[in-house]
């Protein structure tokens, strides 16, 4: 929906091609802040949208706590990246995150 409604392009999903979605994976499974930052920037990214209920990020939950995803979930956002507001209707549905320049 987002990619078909709005003008922002994509790091990866699952139906992405192998090296973004390889990236994908490697972002949000990350323990360095560095790393984190490094595959965002090269992949010009802006805006980083996580969705606290899908699947996938339960299972990142129940694995390893210093997974970047987790600290994200835990409030924990790395000095880089700014928090943004979301609506009240959207809080706790997504959790989104603007990349510092």
């Amino acid at each position: 929906e987002l990619i078909w409604r709005t003008p922002f392009g994509l790091v990866a999903a699952p139906y992405q091609n192998a090296e973004s979605f390889a990236d994908s994976d490697l972002l949000f499974s990350t323990s360095d802040d560095t790393v984190a930052e490094k595959i965002l920037r090269r992949r010009k990214t802006t805006l980083l949208l996580l969705c606290p209920a899908a699947g996938e990020a339960r299972e990142f939950m129940a694995t390893n706590p210093d997974r970047f995803h987790n600290r994200l979930m835990r409030g924990e956002t790395p000095p880089w990246l700014d928090v943004v507001p979301l609506p009240p209707e959207l809080t706790g549905k997504y959790e989104l995150f603007r990349l510092k320049s």
